[in-house]
């Protein structure tokens, strides 16, 4: 496989091999697509195009493997193994662990952040990972690519997911959980939650790039 068609995309996690297009797998890309552009619009977020279609197509590849996040007893893999890994790899091999890296944490971060309340690392955590993740994957080509996006705005990415995940999940955050979220994050979408509710936290800074 061609190192350009690595890093444009077309290899590592989300795409394991020559797969048969179906209807089913149409209809998500459609309907998750329409639920990114409507969350980024919501939160004024300027998204380009090209990193709402990577969205859209994580959001399809998770959801074959779902339930495995809320499980017990399911390891997730441990992101700074990974990233030592994949910096003491050969090229197309640090490539795939990257990506993989950096859509697993964006994934879980923004789409199952209440997976991480039984697990030793919290949420801003995996938000930094998977933005060196990304940024390194972006440093691999001279070129400007999608991951230096997926880098720079990875915060804001994950709140955009998790807008996705409330609409097409039961979820009911307990106000203790939504201030832990926003101690990690500063969103200004956790914080009208709050206020929702009745508790006007103190203003945490707001962030938005990782490095």
């Amino acid at each position: 496989m061609a190192l350009q068609a690595l890093l444009a995309g077309k290899g590592g996690c989300l795409d394991q091999g020559p797969r048969d297009t179906s209807i089913v797998e149409g209809n998500l890309q459609h309907f998750f697509g329409s639920l990114l552009i409507a969350a980024a619009e919501n939160q004024r977020a300027n998204i380009s195009p090209h990193a709402l279609d990577y969205l859209t197509k994580l959001l399809v590849y998770f959801q074959e493997t779902a339930q495995l996040f809320n499980q017990k007893d399911v390891r997730i893999p441990v992101l700074a193994d990974m990233l030592s890994e994949a910096l003491d790899a050969d090229l197309y091999r640090r490539i795939t662990l990257l990506r993989q890296m950096g859509d697993t944490s964006l994934m879980v971060s923004g789409y199952f952040p209440e997976s991480l309340s039984r697990r030793s690392v919290d949420l801003a955590y995996y938000q930094k990972m998977g933005g060196i993740a990304y940024y390194h994957l972006g440093s691999l080509s001279e070129e400007e690519s999608i991951y230096n996006e997926l880098s720079e705005r990875f915060i804001k990415l994950s709140e955009i997911l998790n807008e996705v995940s409330e609409q097409t999940q039961s979820k009911d955050y307990s106000i203790s959980k939504l201030l832990e979220f926003y101690s990690q994050t500063g969103s200004d979408r956790i914080f009208e939650k709050l206020k929702k509710q009745g508790v006007i936290p103190f203003k945490s800074p707001k962030k938005d790039r990782i490095l």
